[in-house]
């Protein structure tokens, strides 16, 4: 069986300096179509934007919840200048 996520695109890695970390994500459904996303902002920019296609039996819920376990991995690897810890806040939509 095929894993649910379909696409997801990353920006090219580079080092922030800031370590505030803001994550906004939704997820819908309509149909046949299941369709969560985020953007994942240091500071003010955009690190990362997360688009997921899920199969159609998956709900609302599962792709509020699988964006954000997604938008968290991403989060992991994204480099800081001194690599310290990060803190984020996710806002569902």
């Amino acid at each position: 069986m095929e894993h649910p996520v379909d696409a997801v695109r990353i920006t090219e890695p580079k080092d922030y300096k800031d370590q505030l970390v803001k994550v906004y994500t939704d997820g819908s459904k309509c149909e046949e179509r299941v369709g969560p996303g985020a953007v994942i902002f240091i500071g003010q920019e955009i690190a990362a934007q997360i688009k997921l296609k899920l199969d159609s039996r998956c709900s609302n819920n599962h792709a509020e919840q699988l964006t954000i376990i997604k938008a968290l991995e991403t989060i992991e690897p994204i480099n800081t200048l001194d690599n310290s810890s990060r803190k984020a806040t996710v806002f569902r939509q």
